[in-house]
């Protein structure tokens, strides 16, 4: 259910909106017509889209089909199987409007079942000149050469630092597109003493503190996979694993990373300044980590409420990036894709309420408001009146995670069991210094075993479950017949 406070601002944006905007591109349709989106769910659609288009566009009754468990799939469910239902609720719908995921664009721009987006722009001469550039080239590679769809907001992270810690201690200060080795090595070059609550930190690992974590971080950005396209093998006894996790090892070596617990969260603090400060970048004693855009919010609100608690300098730079592919970043994310349905009955409204929704009006309204941690494509809204490097989060182009691509040709319990086995084995690594190079041999060995008793489980659920659809047919059937029999011998009878 929709909290009613974010409804409302959502309401009172709406009413900006129509109050502030005329024709053009503003997205307002003139003639009266039925349009079917596909979305999560109709409040969430509303909540998102919806209460703004409507706003504009009352004469159009927008339909809202659901997708049910499209993302989460039921227990036991395969990817395939979640893929063969949202194919049937989309055949049997018809929707105009598609909310896909990165994936399923791939496939059904592939597949011929989306509409060529480039005559539309091209006949309302649609301004695409400041849309994120990245996200064109992304989409159209995406699409085979062709644009299928567009996404309004996208999820990026760059690299906090406090510029005052690095001028204090004699670092030198951070550049777009360095590597994780040249972050690490900056890192390390901080002091270690103190106590917990005073001493300083050289940068956030995370929440985890397991050597997995950060090796695992350090090879999504370098494009590495733990596991081949069929998800049958894994690949993580290579040369450019173990460097991924050497650097990351050489790194918690250094004592300089911090790890945040669950303690900073758990509401054991007196004040909200308490709570704040309990963040070491927010206090001033951490020298860099990697966050969303949600960040700048929190060091807004840390600067009001601390005010002269905060006498630091901060800016930002690039994510850690592959040193041979320096343009791009794994930490950048397309999720809502809208495009149209080949198939659609009422392109038109479709087209209209897209180009909506990557419209200047719609993102200068929306600036206004928080989106979830998320950018606008449609650049230019995106400000900070203290003169910060924002480019940073829009620098990178993005690039899929090798690390994640086949997660789910995973059986649906290897995983966590993998996690959990994977932390074992590097437990010795870093606190007895056992050799990297035969832990990783070991997770190989017997990672490998794992995997495949997994596939086997899964192979053999699947098996039991068929039969039983089968049984159930069979059953069915011969209900069926012997109610057809019986009738026809009620008939035989009644006649004689």
């Amino acid at each position: 259910m929709i909290k009613k406070g974010k409804f409302a601002v959502v309401l009172m944006l709406a009413m900006a909106l129509v109050a502030g905007c005329s024709g053009g591109n503003s997205g307002k349709s003139e003639e009266s017509s039925i349009l079917k989106v596909l979305y999560y769910d109709e409040q969430s659609f509303y909540n998102d889209y919806g209460m703004l288009y409507a706003a504009l566009n009352p004469n159009v009754e927008v339909e809202v089909i659901t997708q049910g468990n499209r993302w989460g799939g039921g227990e036991g469910e395969t990817e395939e199987e979640r893929e063969a239902k949202f194919q049937q609720l989309i055949d049997e719908k018809q929707p105009d409007v598609l909310f896909i995921d990165a994936k399923q664009y791939e496939k059904f721009s592939h597949d011929g079942k989306l509409l060529d987006l480039a005559p539309m722009i091209e006949q309302d001469k649609y301004n695409t000149e400041t849309l994120l550039p990245g996200m064109l080239d992304y989409l159209k590679e995406k699409g085979g050469g062709t644009l299928f769809g567009l996404t309004p907001s996208y999820y990026s992270q760059a690299l906090f630092y406090n510029k005052t810690l690095f001028e204090k201690h004699g670092v030198d200060l951070p550049t777009d597109r360095m590597t994780w080795e040249d972050v690490l090595a900056r890192s390390a070059r901080f002091p270690t003493d103190g106590s917990p609550e005073e001493r300083i930190y050289g940068f956030k690992g995370g929440y985890d503190s397991s050597l997995f974590q950060l090796g695992m971080n350090i090879g999504s950005t370098l494009g590495l996979s733990f596991v081949d396209a069929d998800g049958k093998q894994l690949m993580i006894d290579t040369p450019a694993w173990q460097n991924a996790f050497n650097t990351a090892l050489q790194a918690q070596k250094s004592g300089t990373l911090y790890f945040q617990d669950n303690s900073h969260m758990s509401g054991n603090w007196n004040s909200y300044e308490e709570y704040l400060m309990r963040d070491p970048f927010i206090s001033g004693r951490m020298a860099m980590m990697v966050e969303g855009t949600y960040m700048l919010d929190q060091l807004k609100q840390a600067k009001d409420a601390l005010k002269d608690k905060i006498d630091y300098e901060w800016d930002l730079v690039t994510v850690p990036v592959d040193p041979n592919n320096p343009d791009y970043t794994t930490s950048t994310g397309f999720h809502q894709i809208f495009a149209i349905n080949n198939k659609s009955t009422n392109s038109k409204e479709a087209w209209n309420f897209i180009k909506y929704i990557h419209g200047d009006d719609y993102a200068r309204v929306k600036s206004k408001s928080y989106n979830s941690g998320n950018l606008s494509t449609r650049t230019g809204y995106f400000k900070d009146d203290e003169g910060h490097n924002l480019q940073a989060f829009y620098e990178l182009k993005p690039s899929e995670s090798s690390l994640y691509s086949n997660y789910y040709k995973l059986p649906s319990e290897f995983y966590m069991q993998f996690d959990s086995f994977v932390k074992q084995k590097l437990e010795p690594v870093m606190k007895d210094n056992a050799s990297l190079e035969e832990a990783l041999k070991a997770i190989q060995q017997e990672g490998q075993q794992l995997l495949m008793e997994a596939h086997k489980k899964q192979d053999e659920k699947k098996g039991t479950e068929q039969q039983g659809a089968a049984s159930g047919v069979v059953e069915q059937s011969v209900e069926g017949s012997s109610e057809d029999a019986g009738g026809d011998a009620s008939e035989s009878t009644s006649s004689e």
